[in-house]
Parts: structure tokens; sequence; C-alpha cells
């Protein structure tokens, strides 16, 4: 399972966009177990942005 070319993420501030977080298809990690993200009050911003978008792209409830 990999997560689809394009756009994962764009953070958008006053002034427009600020960040944008992409993909290029390619498989980074394999993973053959299920992978757990757990985010709470006290997480900060990138494990937001993974679990976001593992849940988007369907990899993650």
């Amino acid at each position: 399972n990999k997560l689809d070319k394009g756009v994962i993420v764009c953070t958008f501030y006053n002034r427009g966009v600020r960040d944008i977080y992409d993909t290029n298809g390619s498989s980074a990690i394999t993973a053959s177990e299920p992978l757990f993200v757990l985010v709470n009050m006290g997480t900060a911003c990138a494990s937001e942005i993974l679990a976001g978008a593992l849940k988007d792209s369907k990899h993650a409830i």
C-alpha cells in the first residue's frame, strides 16, 4: 500500500499557502503489519499531518 501521487496537505495562513506536503507516489515504507498513529491534545504538527494523510487515503481510521 502506498499514498497516491499528489498533494497530501496544504497549510494556509492569512497571506496564502504556507507549506505544501506532497508525494511522488513511490512507497518509502512498506508495512506488512498494521501501523497505529495516536493523536491527542499533546501531539504536534508532523504526527497530525501523517495521521490525516493516512486517514484521507483510507490507510487508517
